[in-house]
């Protein structure tokens, strides 16, 4: 994906700051999509946890997606969050680990 030509790699938690970043700067981005993801940066900016700053993201974002009110490079963002494996989502981590 190409934001504001910059090539994005696939999203991951090591890059999710980055791709906000990215879509900051696009000024394609509307005003109640840049809302939510300068909140987002702010939140992994003072170290909150990843994993929460995703699901929050996720929901904010879910609920403009079933609208269908999203951008085109914010839908494909949110997209990809959904597939964002960090904390305790990681294969191996968790209750995984644990065998259960």
């Amino acid at each position: 994906m190409d934001i504001g030509g910059v090539i994005m790699t696939q999203l991951n938690a090591d890059n999710l700051a980055v791709r906000v970043h990215a879509l900051l700067a696009d000024d394609a981005v509307p005003t109640n999509e840049r809302e939510m993801l300068a909140a987002a940066e702010a939140e992994l900016a003072k170290g909150t946890n990843t994993d929460r700053v995703v699901r929050k993201l996720s929901s904010q974002l879910g609920g403009l997606a079933m609208q269908q009110k999203l951008s085109k490079h914010t839908l494909s963002f949110f997209n990809e969050l959904g597939q964002v494996q960090t904390g305790v989502s990681k294969r191996g981590t968790g209750l995984s680990q644990l065998g259960i």
